[in-house]
């Protein structure tokens, strides 16, 4: 009941580089007047990255559920997804609201999902996923968007990055000892989300498309109550 995408194997420089920033800067034309952009990417570390390879695994193709976006885009449908053969699979499933939870409900995600032999991803894989194999900023491409609905990536992912999609690693503000074969840092008292974006929808053009960024990273305990998880399984 739950579509899985083959993730292929490969290399690349993990983290935001400077770079990034400077393409971001030469086409958002209120960056040095918005305190809400300058505000944000003071708070997150650039221009330290990690080359990591990755091995293929799967990845679901949705989170197991999300953030409805305005009327453009539904949820995914549960009730499909809780066919899977395992009782307390459907349990946690009707346990959230909408599928979402908090940052203390991360390590009974874990636990659940280990019982029908899934996992959530590490950041590496999370943002290889993301990247699909390019240099773009988004996963849709370059440009920054006006919305959280922003397509499919090469690697066919929905509207990457607009859920608060919680990640098996243990939140740590530096990318200095992110292990270099892709595999988790050990999980702590919080943990690691990549995107975000619709948690914040209606946009107020305060650079919420940060959110968005394929490096982008943020602690679940910042988006508590807004957590998804998007199941990994290894190959």
């Amino acid at each position: 009941g739950m579509l899985m995408n083959l993730v292929p194997g490969g290399t690349f420089l993990m983290g935001l580089a400077t770079e990034e920033r400077e393409r971001l800067r030469q086409q958002y034309m209120y960056w040095d007047d918005c305190d809400e952009v300058e505000f944000h990417f003071a708070r997150v570390e650039i221009g330290v990255l990690r080359e990591v390879t990755i091995a293929p695994f799967l990845l679901a193709a949705r989170p197991m559920s999300g953030t409805k976006l305005g009327g453009d885009r539904a949820l995914p449908d549960l009730k499909k997804v809780a066919k899977l053969p395992a009782p307390k699979y459907i349990d946690f499933l009707t346990a959230f609201d909408a599928g979402t939870f908090g940052s203390s409900d991360v390590e009974e995600v874990e636990r659940t999902l280990a019982e029908v032999g899934l996992r959530l991803p590490s950041e590496a894989e999370h943002e290889w996923a993301a990247r699909a194999g390019t240099d773009n900023l988004f996963p849709h491409g370059n440009e920054i968007p006006k919305s959280p609905n922003i397509g499919e990536n090469p690697f066919g992912f929905v509207d990457l990055g607009a859920d608060a999609e919680v990640c098996a690693d243990g939140w740590v503000a530096t990318m200095n000892g992110i292990p270099n074969d892709g595999s988790p840092r050990a999980p702590g008292p919080d943990r690691v989300v990549r995107g975000g974006a619709a948690s914040c929808y209606p946009w107020q053009g305060c650079g919420e498309w940060m959110l968005l960024l394929n490096g982008w990273r943020s602690a679940a305990s910042g988006n508590d109550g807004f957590l998804v998880a998007r199941p990994a399984m290894s190959l």
